[in-house]
């Protein structure tokens, strides 16, 4: 990977990402991906996963499933802008489901048209993932906009 790259990442030193991004005509796929791997997992997500994107990074698994388990906004917005489909079962589960036990993802994933009903390999529904966590301030939200067991 390249090295400038990697280091302006984990120091969160974002122009200097966008710089080298502007100005490396030649960074691999591999590169790009994993340069994208890197900003997801940063403590403190930016405008550099838009950045990657824009440059041809791609959501793999291992991003999708660094993102839902950060849980940050900004990266699910990132990912929408980029042409995400929020209801895709590419990786095996819906991304509601893995953003069930924090409220304000699960409202923000519901107000981007998630489908509440969807359940993706485990053949569970999202209710009832819902349901086993000790609050029930998710159902509700859950249920308004159509969520079944």
């Amino acid at each position: 990977m390249n090295l400038r790259l990697e280091d302006a990442l984990r120091d969160f030193n974002t122009p200097k990402a966008v710089e080298i991004l502007e100005s490396s005509h030649n960074l691999s796929q591999n590169e790009l991906n994993s340069a994208l791997r890197i900003a997801i997992s940063s403590s403190s997500p930016d405008t550099a996963i838009d950045h990657l994107l824009s440059h041809g990074a791609q959501i793999t698994e291992t991003v999708f499933y660094g993102a839902s388990a950060r849980k940050y906004v900004i990266s699910f917005q990132a990912f929408l802008d980029h042409g995400w489909d929020i209801n895709s079962l590419e990786f095996g589960q819906p991304a509601l489901r893995l953003a069930v036990g924090d409220e304000q993802l699960v409202r923000w994933f519901l107000d981007h048209d998630a489908d509440p009903n969807l359940q993706g390999t485990i053949g569970c529904s999202i209710l009832a993932t819902a349901a086993l966590h000790p609050s029930t301030t998710l159902l509700e939200p859950l249920i308004s906009r159509g969520a079944q067991v």
